[in-house]
């Protein structure tokens, strides 16, 4: 650091040492990229990118509920804790007329059950000194501020034609009910077809929704434009409206104007579906300690579902079946997880390898790169620098738990080969005490 950049700062500082890798993470300045990148021994220099902390349901979803296997079988085993406390989101459903809609929503008001409130079209309002964008600029919870501004008592918020298919429980800031395109277009009509339209948002349970689970619209999908030999994405996990703890030294949404302190919240994203997936491999490792991260990840994969609960494919955000691109393995299953059969342990050396075919030459038009490639990433006390063999090996021959087909074009059947190394014996599960 002294040498590219000049002279030594105090906040330019070393944030981690990786001892699986030769890598380094640094905290410095972006101009110091460029001289990073000229170092002899540096393949690459990747700047870190801040994302958002978001968050998402469980029990049923992941066959602990009902239809799994007995209690015992993850309570001894996995030494699973007692006193996990569980919520269910309440559906907020949007009368006029005759008919109802079907929305979600998360307030911490109401509207007296049944009392009809006269309604208008948000294009129809007006508010001093305020606008609303249709999406980008305002928020769905944003939208209800202009909504109380504008001294209404509710709010339906519909989605537009063509655009997001998902509906969100958000925490609003007015009553509000969250609904699709499809569910709205009766409420446009209605608004259209009478002088004083009228109606009212009530807040009900809704247990056993079918189907589920469903892919949102906003889950990243495959297929891996890098590696198309490897599935994308391994699995899915719960990630959509689920009730997480909170923090209070943070306001429930992260607007300016918001002031509102919460112990919970529904939040929805990677960063729900993750907690999930790293409490299920906590499971596997308190069962099976002496396996490899890759052996557990493994276990996850193989053992993951692709069928709803009403017996059909998992579904996508439109309602259609949806594919491996959208799921991977499946949706995740901590019950079978633990008792997989059979795991792939995937090593440092089959990364290394992978690393290895995936190097640039000279005809991909990339910097080309000597061969054999030295690689000082595996170097312990007592082991040799890894070198890339000259054989044959390619990308789809990671041992991986998943096996992606890329570029099949041509009509008809093909044959894909792969070659794996033999997938080890899981351990049988100790019986649970008497």
């Amino acid at each position: 650091m002294a040498r590219v950049a000049g002279q030594w700062k105090k906040r330019y500082k070393q944030l981690y040492l990786f001892k699986e890798i030769s890598a380094i993470g640094l905290q410095i300045d972006d101009s110091l990229f460029p001289a990073l990148e000229q170092l002899p021994g540096v393949l690459a220099v990747i700047p870190d990118r801040l994302h958002k902390v978001q968050t998402t349901h469980s029990w049923e979803f992941l066959g602990l509920e009902s239809g799994g296997e007995p209690k015992n079988e993850w309570k001894y085993d996995a030494k699973f804790g007692e006193g996990g406390v569980i919520g269910n989101v309440d559906t907020a459903d949007a009368v006029f007329g005759n008919s109802t809609v079907k929305g979600r929503s998360l307030s911490a008001s109401t509207l007296p059950a049944g009392q009809p409130y006269p309604m208008i079209s948000g294009q129809d309002a007006s508010a001093a000194d305020q606008s609303i964008d249709n999406s980008g600029a305002n928020g769905r919870v944003e939208k209800g501020l202009v909504v109380k501004q504008a001294s209404g008592v509710g709010m339906v918020l519909c989605n537009g034609a063509g655009g997001a298919v998902d509906i969100i429980a958000d925490p609003h800031l007015v009553p509000a009910a969250h609904c699709s395109y499809s569910q709205c277009e009766d409420l446009l009509k209605y608004l259209q077809s009478t002088e004083f339209p009228v109606g009212y948002i009530t807040a009900r349970d809704e247990l056993g929704v079918k189907p589920a689970p469903v892919m949102a619209d906003f889950s990243s999908r495959g297929p891996n434009t890098i590696t198309p030999q490897i599935l994308k994405p391994d699995v899915t996990a719960p990630g959509v409206d689920v009730i997480a703890a909170y923090s209070e030294e943070v306001p429930a949404t992260d607007l300016p104007f918001d002031d509102r302190r919460v112990p919970y919240n529904m939040v929805s994203g990677t960063s729900m579906s993750c907690p999930h997936v790293a409490g299920i491999a906590g499971l596997i490792k308190a069962k099976h300690p002496d396996w490899s991260p890759a052996m557990i990840k493994s276990a996850i994969m193989t053992t993951a579902s692709t069928g709803g609960n009403d017996d059909g494919q998992i579904r996508d955000e439109t309602g259609a079946a949806a594919t491996p691109f959208s799921y991977g393995s499946g949706h995740v299953n901590p019950v079978r997880a633990l008792d997989p059969g059979l795991v792939y342990d995937t090593t440092p050396y089959d990364y290394a390898n992978f690393l290895c075919s995936v190097r640039p030459t000279q005809t991909q038009s990339l910097t080309p790169l000597s061969i054999p490639l030295l690689l000082p990433l595996f170097v312990g006390a007592n082991a040799n620098p890894f070198r890339c063999s000259l054989g044959a090996y390619r990308p789809e021959d990671l041992n991986y738990p998943s096996i992606s087909a890329a570029c099949l074009s041509r009509p008809g059947n093909t044959t894909v080969n792969r070659t794996r190394p033999s997938p080890r014996l899981a351990s049988p599960a100790p019986a649970p005490p008497r």
